[in-house]
């Protein structure tokens, strides 16, 4: 009983060696699939040509910032409305969750934190989103005071934006 005990170990052992000779002899054949290759490129940047503007309009419970990317002829190619509320109302939180919610074409939007103090980040293409829908919903956008119109013209636009805020403030990024 004690040599058919011995013989199964020296057996399995026997395998185990086997085995573990066949794995060394995989890595050694395949080696070169762990070595990293060398890559003799140069790194070349990608270069952002879009111009872009930046345009501040303060409120009475906060601002709301407008971010336009130019083509290279100055006209408005998309729109980033970010409004943030330092003293927000219910009111306010409401008009700014149903503009957060919205399903309009060619528009993302998002809302962060609490009522009192929120931020709402509404992206879209000019030219490419669903005005019609949007109209449908103006009451949201009149109630934060936030202005978005299919305007390709920065002049126009600024126009817009200074009859609604009074004054607006204008910086170029590039």
């Amino acid at each position: 009983m004690s040599e058919s005990v011995n013989m199964k170990v020296v057996i399995f052992w026997i395998i185990f060696i086997f085995v573990f000779i066949g794995l060394a002899l995989f890595g050694f054949f395949n080696q070169d699939l762990l070595e990293k290759k060398v890559v003799e490129e140069p790194y070349i940047p990608v270069v952002n040509s879009n111009k872009t503007k930046t345009c501040i309009g303060n409120l009475e419970r906060g601002n709301v910032s407008y971010d336009f990317i130019l083509n290279e002829d100055n006209t408005i190619k998309s729109l980033r409305v970010v409004y943030t509320a330092t003293a927000g109302t219910i009111d306010d939180y409401a008009a700014a969750t149903s503009l957060s919610k919205l399903n309009v074409l060619g528009i993302n939007a998002t809302l962060q934190n609490e009522y009192t103090n929120f931020t709402l980040v509404l992206m879209l293409t000019i030219n490419s989103y669903d005005a019609t829908a949007l109209a449908e919903n103006q009451q949201f956008l009149d109630e934060l005071n936030i202005v978005i119109a299919n305007e390709t013209s920065l002049d126009n636009y600024n126009n817009l934006l200074n009859a609604k805020y009074g004054t607006v403030t204008c910086t170029d990024k590039n």
